[in-house]
Formats: C-alpha cells, structure tokens, sequence
C-alpha cells in the first residue's frame, strides 16, 4: 500500500508503486517528512511526480521518490511535554520582567515625585521606603530570582552546546549584576546614608541632594541591566521552542 497526494489530499492506492521511473531512498522516520514540515504518523511509502507532488517539496520532476521510513515515528513538537528546563526559564522571565519593572517604577515615577517635596520631607520619605523595601515581597522576589538565575548559569555552562546557553548565561549574568552587586555596592549603601540623615540638619539638604542622584543613577542601572536579563529569557525560551 502507497499513500499518494492528489486534488483531494492523501488517498491510499493498493498495489506495489509504480517501479519503472521511481528512486528509491530509506531513512529514519526522523527525516522522512515533507519539506514543511508535516508527518504522516503511519508514513511507510511516499511518492510524488509533477503531478503528483505535495506541495513545497521543490521543482517538478518527472521521477517519483520512495521514501521508507524505519525506526518509530517521531513525536510531535506539539505534543512533547514541556521539561523543567523550559518551567525554569519562564519563571526566571517573570522574576527578571517584575523585578525590572519595580526598578523602572522607582526610577521614573516614585523618586521623580519624592525630588519634588522640600528635603526634610524628601528625606523622610526615603527613609520610610527604605523602611518597607526589606520586606518579604520585594526581598523574596529579588533573591528569589537571584538563586534561580545562578541555577541556571550554571546549567547552561553544563549543556553550552545548545543555543539557548549563550542566551541563558547572558541574561542570568546580566539579572545577578543588577540584584547583587549593583544593589549591594551602591544602592544599600547609598540607603543606608540616607537613613543616617537628620532631615532638620543644618547642611542635610545638600547632601541629600547628592545621595539622591548617586542613588537613582544606580537604580537607572539596575533597570537596564534587569530589562535586558528578561529579554534575554524570553530569546532563550523562543529559541529552545523552535528548535524542540
């Protein structure tokens, strides 16, 4: 039995193919599938002509082909299930997309408005961020993240042949750049200085006025480096999908 592409799709044919002006070729079920990409899941013979020919499967000839499949039939991209690899990235996306987004709302929203007060109420005012900012929430989300990033730096340097590990250990060294060591070296820092302040100080507002700058200047950092960390996940995630 052959299968045969006509006017009206897939028909069985009995009988042997015609063998006078066919070639014959066996390969792996892997490899005997039409050009885009379509599989016929019992495929055992397929033959084609210019009149004959499933289409994208290149320029009419004259001579039909055989194709043997052997082995078992490949799975379906479809139907695979999804393996940690791919749970892991999707969380590290989100940590990184969520974690820049608090920066960049820090950056372009909270402290813009905070500049705008006198400085004693300015300073009170980052006093009481810095305050909440070492609560669960942010800290779980930021360390949380932080851990996952170097989980998989450390899997990507393991399996580097793929290529998605160029991607992965980018954006994973990109996130742990901006979450502990921007954050550890400038920004608590930077906080801590701020807490040390006595809003009705003599000499307070202009030194406020240089911690704030030095702080959102690290902060735009971080922002950029965490965007680009989550940019580089959500390559690695659409690049191991179209190659799965």
């Amino acid at each position: 039995m052959r299968e045969s592409y006509g006017d009206r799709g897939w028909r069985r044919m009995r009988g042997p193919p015609p063998a006078p002006s066919l070639r014959t070729e066996t390969m792996p079920y892997v490899r005997a599938r039409l050009s885009d990409g379509t599989f016929h899941p019992r495929l055992m013979c397929l033959s084609y002509d210019e009149y004959n020919r499933p289409p994208g499967m290149g320029s009419p000839d004259r001579n039909a082909a055989i194709v043997n499949g052997r082995g078992s039939p490949p799975t379906r991209r479809a139907d695979r299930p999804r393996g940690v690899d791919h749970w892991l990235l999707a969380a590290a996306a989100v940590g990184t997309a969520v974690t820049g987004g608090v920066f960049f709302d820090f950056s372009f929203v909270v402290m813009p408005g905070v500049r705008e007060l006198p400085a004693a109420q300015g300073i009170e005012a980052m006093q009481a961020f810095d305050r909440t900012a070492v609560q669960p929430p942010l800290m779980l989300l930021m360390y949380a993240t932080a851990v996952l990033c170097a989980v998989l730096a450390v899997r990507a340097l393991m399996s580097w042949n793929r290529s998605t590990s160029p991607w992965i250990l980018a954006a994973a060294s990109a996130f742990l750049l901006a979450a502990v060591v921007i954050t550890g070296a400038a920004n608590v820092p930077i906080s801590a200085a701020v807490d040390a302040l006595d809003p009705t100080g003599a000499d307070t507002a202009a030194r406020w006025d240089e911690l704030f700058t030095e702080w959102i200047r690290w902060n735009h950092a971080r922002t950029l480096t965490s965007i680009a960390a989550a940019a580089g996940f959500l390559i690695a995630l659409r690049t191991r999908g179209s190659t799965r």
